[in-house]
């Protein structure tokens, strides 16, 4: 993936993960549905660059895609300026997705 004098937009970046996800099978598929839901968890996105996410996530899940995972996940966003928090957030969400969208005793369902 080579981005010369290009910026890494969110919508790109799901673009690429949609890429990397279409050409992938297993854990490396996962990775890039995973690296989708964290997108998710940036408030401030602009709201096509969020469509695009959700459209290249139900690509990836097919009839895994749950929008109930969406609304948890966009619950649980935060804006780009907390970097700290939404690094947190992130590093949550890879460890264990299922503890991450229920946890509400770790201080993550503020937002």
């Amino acid at each position: 993936m080579r981005l010369a004098d290009a910026q890494l937009t969110f919508l790109r970046m799901a673009d690429i993960l949609l890429s990397h996800g279409l050409h992938s099978q297993g854990s490396e598929r996962e990775k890039a549905i995973l690296g989708l839901k964290a997108l998710l968890l940036v408030r401030d996105m602009a709201g096509v660059s969020k469509e695009i996410v959700i459209t290249n996530l139900k690509t990836l899940e097919g009839s895994f895609f749950a929008e109930e995972i969406v609304a948890a996940l966009r619950a649980k966003a935060v804006n780009m300026d907390e970097v700290l928090e939404l690094r947190r957030r992130i590093d949550a969400l890879i460890s264990n997705e299922t503890v991450f969208l229920t946890a509400k005793s770790l201080g993550l369902d503020k937002g």
